[in-house]
């Protein structure tokens, strides 16, 4: 998830604490696997693709990213939208700025800033689906993923 971690066990006997760890580091490297959106292929960013191939269209999804978008929504409200996993398409704007030093042209904001808007995700709790309700909307889960990893692996 781009970032160090680190786990301190405090365990009975060495051989407990070392499996716990190596449980708690597999489940970590699962969730980046899934949750990434520097993975082309992590399952949020085909759901990103499947949702562009098909706007508006309910895509099911694992309870991963189910749990985690479900959990950023209930952020998203407490904080009046000050928090938001649509922001996708603007960070891959800066993030591409800071690797080439070209500050993206106002036209490509704009049109990033039209795909952004965590009220049009739309979640489906009986089948477990997620809808993305503006075209080319982005997810991007680095705000919350890293707790939600963190509880996954306590």
């Amino acid at each position: 998830m781009g970032v160090p971690v680190k786990i301190v066990l405090y365990a009975q006997s060495r051989a407990g604490a070392v499996d716990a760890a190596a449980d708690a580091f597999d489940r970590i490297a699962q969730l980046d696997d899934c949750l990434s959106d520097y993975r082309p292929r992590s399952e949020l960013m085909r759901l990103c693709e499947k949702s562009h191939a098909s706007p508006s269209t309910p895509i099911d999804v694992s309870s991963d990213v189910y749990e985690s978008l479900l959990a950023a929504r209930e952020v998203s409200v407490a904080t009046g939208g000050a928090f938001d996993v649509s922001v996708g398409s603007l960070v891959r704007q800066w993030r591409e700025a800071r690797r080439s030093g070209v500050i993206p042209r106002p036209e490509a904001i704009a049109a990033a800033r039209a795909s952004v808007g965590f009220e049009a995700i739309r979640l489906g709790p009986e089948a477990r689906t997620v809808t993305l309700g503006k075209p080319g909307m982005q997810l991007d889960l680095g705000g919350i993923g890293k707790g939600y990893a963190a509880q996954c692996a306590a």
